[in-house]
């Protein structure tokens, strides 16, 4: 509790600074909506429209973020087609970009990682994404589709999140609170000063959670400072610091699952169950990174980010007790060269080279768990694990009509254990080229195609898994992926569509199994063949009316996406999955959402999710069921636009009071499949902005 008063202070303490209001931003929840906003992104490397960019790109505006949820990203993410986040237990996120979830017992694995373009994916490819909190990402990029041309090692996909998008003196604060003890807060600090943009954030989130053993907190802080010391020369500073701790209720068989869906796995005659182990994470995560920017001149440009982190990670598990000490250093450098002094030039041409390179130190303990504390040492590892790669990329743009880019970078991995094991592998290097196009046929519609080549190598806990075993014959998956997609604009931007077709096959793909003590270890599953249709349409139903006496907006949007992945070639010991489904993906996913503006500043959204059944192991004998998913949230402005009176919202999710497990363990030991996501539950909370 004492953690809980000192943030109440905090935000109570940030609610009488006045003197910052002077320079106030928009609302982010812009009264309506009259066309949909053209929309920009910064994920290749520099700002452009995403209309022209030849790439399956999805974007998600602080506004997207804020109505969906302020507790969770997970609803946010799954309204984009291809993406799929899940949360086995409040705090314990997964994360896919077109399928990837078959290689995710936990965690981010195959998807690369950047925070304010600093890479949060360390060298030895594992993400802390649940260091970071909803409420301090004012922005989310998703690059869809297998792109290591810039980004290095990733065979699903890239997400870039953003903060600190103000450029002026601000100040808010936010606190909420709800069903199964959920109590949140969070203050934000912008104070504009000659040359230099301070940002303060500071944000805090507990819960008791739905099922046993489920408690969970995060205290997060940030600061940063921009500052543009000269014309067109630029120097950022960003430091964060995350202290979570959750725990971890453990998957249910069915009958357990149908039974008493609230409760933490039991002990078993062999195993003892999450509540006698008092299994969860402790994971305390300090980053810092420094990023210039210059112009050298009218046609060539430079940048250069530096980055580093620590992390102190414990995991009292079912069968051990693991502790990791890590130290990750990273340097991300690039040149660009583009004729920008003819903008009248029908034909423009741009060039970017750079080189991106991490490293990562690991000390990791494994002891056995008595009851949640540590006890005689099983196993001890000292791994460095390192990547590295160069890229060049070239872009030429017709008249904004006919956008033509291609790119390639040299990737070098691997890991060395400097423990007595003393195991060493350098995985070969590999060459990962990308083509892509994008031709406007007329100002409504434009048509794109990609073929790129997706590689990703095995992570540190893919090769020393909770088993404590290290499995030397791990090998990289890769593959290639082909694709075309169209965006299609009606109605003055009242009306838009963006829809994509692929086909990646992958080989040597990396698949999770379970030994007989219920721990995850890896193997490569020969090829696995993904072919998917992915479609996103936003319509302004109604423009703004200040005027109307009923509605003032609505805007619709829907997203679907159809995933027919399955296994060209996969056999274990004497089983053949060959032609099988893979595990962890639904063949169906349709989203629909509706906001409404209504008059006196009162706004209503509401979301609706289907998702079709999903293979629970390789053998396809057991799926989960299909489920729907209703959301909905409801607030006014009204008070909001008088000096130091909140905007207020109730929000509702899971309003047909649906059980679904949201976040399955695939291939589970004893038929341990099912981990219940929370029932209708509710939450309400107050915002302030100056």
């Amino acid at each position: 509790m004492k953690l809980r008063s000192r943030s109440i202070t905090i935000l109570l303490c940030l609610l009488s600074i006045e003197q910052v209001t002077a320079q106030s931003k928009k609302d982010s929840i812009p009264d309506s909506t009259t066309v949909l906003s053209e929309v920009k992104i910064t994920g290749y490397l520099h700002e452009q429209r995403l209309w022209l960019t030849p790439a399956s790109v999805a974007a998600l505006s602080k506004k997207n973020i804020e109505l969906l949820n302020n507790s969770s990203l997970v609803p946010a993410m799954n309204s984009i087609p291809g993406v799929r986040m899940e949360e086995r237990s409040p705090g314990s996120y997964r994360l896919s970009i077109r399928g990837s979830l078959v290689r995710s017992p936990y965690g981010v694995r195959n998807v690369k990682i950047y925070y304010n373009d600093f890479a949060l994916t360390d060298a030895g490819g594992n993400t802390y994404l649940n260091a970071l909190n909803i409420n301090d990402i004012d922005g989310i990029e998703i690059l869809k589709g297998p792109d290591g041309s810039l980004f290095g090692a990733n065979s699903g996909g890239v997400v870039l999140l953003k903060s600190n998008t103000d450029t002026l003196s601000s100040a808010s604060a936010r606190v909420y609170g709800g069903s199964f003890g959920l109590f949140g807060e969070a203050v934000q600090l912008n104070k504009s000063s000659g040359k230099h943009l301070y940002s303060f954030r500071q944000s805090y989130q507990q819960s008791d959670g739905y099922r046993q053993n489920t408690q969970n907190h995060r205290l997060f802080l940030q600061a940063s400072d921009v500052w543009n010391y000269a014309a067109n020369k630029s120097l950022e500073v960003y430091a964060f610091y995350s202290d979570l701790a959750y725990r971890t209720p453990g998957a249910l068989t069915l009958a357990l699952y149908d039974a008493a869906p609230e409760a933490a796995r039991p002990p078993t005659a062999t195993l003892p169950g999450a509540l006698e182990q008092n299994a969860g994470i402790k994971s305390k995560m300090l980053f810092a990174g420094i990023r210039h920017q210059m112009k050298l001149s009218s046609y060539l440009s430079h940048s250069l980010a530096v980055w580093g982190s620590h992390v102190d990670f414990d995991n009292p598990a079912i069968s051990n007790f693991e502790n990791r000490n890590e130290n990750n250093s990273g340097i991300r450098t690039f040149l660009t060269l583009q004729n920008t002094s003819s903008p009248t030039a029908a034909w423009h041409v741009s060039m970017d080279v750079g080189f991106e390179g991490q490293r990562l130190t690991s000390a990791i303990h494994n002891y056995d768990n008595n009851q949640g504390v540590a006890g005689k040492l099983q196993a001890y590892s000292n791994i460095l694990s390192y990547q590295y790669f160069e890229f060049v990329r070239g872009k030429l743009n017709w008249d904004n009509r006919l956008i033509i880019e291609a790119a390639v970078s040299r990737n070098n991995s691997g890991y060395h254990f400097r423990d007595t094991t003393r195991i060493k592998n350098d995985f070969r290097t590999v060459w990962m080229p990308h083509f892509a196009l994008n031709y406007k046929i007329a100002d409504p519609i434009s048509f794109r195609a990609i073929v790129s080549k997706g590689y990703s190598v095995p992570t540190t806990a893919e090769v020393r898994p909770a088993n404590n075993m290290i499995y030397t014959d791990l090998q990289s998956e890769q593959g290639w992926n082909t694709e075309a997609g169209f965006r299609f604009s009606l109605l003055q931007g009242k009306l838009r569509l963006d829809a994509s077709a692929y086909q990646y096959s992958l080989t040597n793909g990396i698949v999770s199994q379970v030994d007989n003590a219920g721990n995850s270890f890896f193997v490569n599953s020969g090829k696995i063949k993904q072919k998917g249709l992915e479609a996103a349409a936003s319509w302004v139903v109604l423009p703004r009316n200040d005027n109307g006496t009923v509605f003032k907006s609505i805007e619709w949007n829907s997203s679907y996406t159809y995933a027919y992945y399955y296994y060209g070639q996969y056999k274990v010991n004497n089983s053949d999955y060959s032609g099988n489904r893979v595990a962890g993906v639904p063949r169906n996913v349709f989203v629909n959402n509706v906001y409404i503006d209504f008059p006196k500043a009162v706004y209503l959204f509401v979301q609706h999710n289907y998702t079709s059944g999903i293979a629970l192991n390789d053998a396809n004998s057991v799926f989960a069921k299909s489920y729907h998913l209703l959301s909905a949230k409801a607030g006014t402005r009204y008070f909001s636009k008088h000096h130091f009176l909140p905007e207020i919202y109730v929000l509702a999710d899971n309003l047909l009071n649906k059980k679904y497990s949201l976040g399955n363990d695939l291939n589970a030991l004893g038929g341990r499949y099912y981990n219940a996501a929370p029932t209708i539950n509710f939450s309400a909370g107050a915002v302030w902005k100056w």
